[in-house]
């Protein structure tokens, strides 16, 4: 499919970190991992990654299959260590289930999809996207967060899930909106949920409501979540979004972009859309802002490849 708009912007990067073999590392049969978080931690980094469980395929019908058949899995993130350089250190085993189910409700989640961590006032917490069912659709979804907590169990050092920090949309009434919400660094439990070509939807989780901010768009105009918000050197916030569209034969067409918000969260500015990878889908969910200045982008492509690429920031926006 002809991309024109979309440049490749790969051979700018000053570092490429490809994180295949990590699935390996932590005991995955088929290392097929990615579409994964990381976040600083105590000068290393904790990352999570996401097992797919199912191999992507260009075809649309034959991916939605292999996909409905592997839901049930209590464990769809795999939690690590890395050091500054983003290498392996350790997997960290997950005792807890993120499994869901409400009796209230009449629902339950097998899983939760695509987790993006944030830290917030000394604590991390991921955001995903939950796919729940009851004796009439398995169709809708929502958002739960929850706190990732590194904790020693025995000689064995863990990542846990907890369950005294949590919060989800299903039971708050809130279903079925955009999923792949963006936390913003430095404003806890707030979250951009939806970017338009004039405005932003943003949600807080104690003010349980949806703002918009300038003019909220048509359905198909949304700027997907793709990365949390990080720090711009002025004060404000960038992101990295994406459109999704299908081609001519339903394949998935994800268009990355930049997007820059003012302090208050409106929107500056959208950039033109860029690629990573030569493969016809690719999914990016991590934004770092590194020590030296860099960035760090961290994008999964098709064949379940996760890979990194360290950008000086102008190198990015076109």
């Amino acid at each position: 499919m002809a991309m024109s708009d979309t440049l490749n912007i790969s051979h700018k990067a000053k570092r490429k970190i490809d994180f295949t073999s990590y699935g390996f590392e932590m005991g995955c049969v088929f290392n097929n991992v990615g579409n994964f978080s990381i976040v600083p931690f105590n000068g290393l980094y904790l990352a999570s990654f996401r097992r797919f469980g199912y191999w992507i395929s260009s075809d649309r019908q034959e991916y939605l299959t292999q996909k409905n058949l592997k839901l049930n899995d209590p464990h769809k993130h795999l939690f690590c260590l890395l050091d500054s350089d983003f290498n392996f250190i350790k997997h960290l085993p997950c005792p807890s289930s993120t499994y869901w189910e409400d009796p209230k409700f009449n629902l339950r989640t097998p899983y939760l999809e695509d987790m993006r961590m944030v830290n917030w006032d000394g604590r991390t917490y991921g955001i995903s996207a939950i796919f729940y069912q009851n004796e009439k659709s398995f169709e809708r979804f929502g958002m739960e967060l929850q706190e990732i907590c590194v904790e020693q169990r025995g000689m064995e050092l863990c990542a846990n899930v907890s369950c005294q920090h949590k919060w989800n949309s299903v039971q708050h009434g809130i279903m079925g909106r955009h999923k792949n919400w963006m936390p913003v660094c430095d404003k806890p439990f707030t979250f951009i949920t939806s970017t338009w070509d004039d405005g932003v939807q943003v949600f807080d989780i104690h003010k349980r409501k949806f703002d918009i901010i300038g003019k909220e768009g048509k359905a198909d105009e949304i700027h997907r979540g793709n990365t949390g918000l990080v720090k711009t050197l002025d004060g404000g916030y960038m992101a990295i979004t994406h459109k999704l569209s299908f081609d001519e034969r339903g394949r998935k067409v994800y268009k990355n972009r930049i997007v820059e918000y003012n302090e208050d969260l409106s929107l500056r500015k959208i950039y033109k859309p860029f690629k990573l990878c030569e493969s016809e889908i690719e999914f990016v969910t991590t934004l770092l802002q590194l020590p030296s200045g860099e960035v760090f982008i961290g994008v999964t492509e098709m064949d379940e490849v996760p890979m990194g690429f360290v950008f000086d920031i102008e190198d990015i926006k076109r």
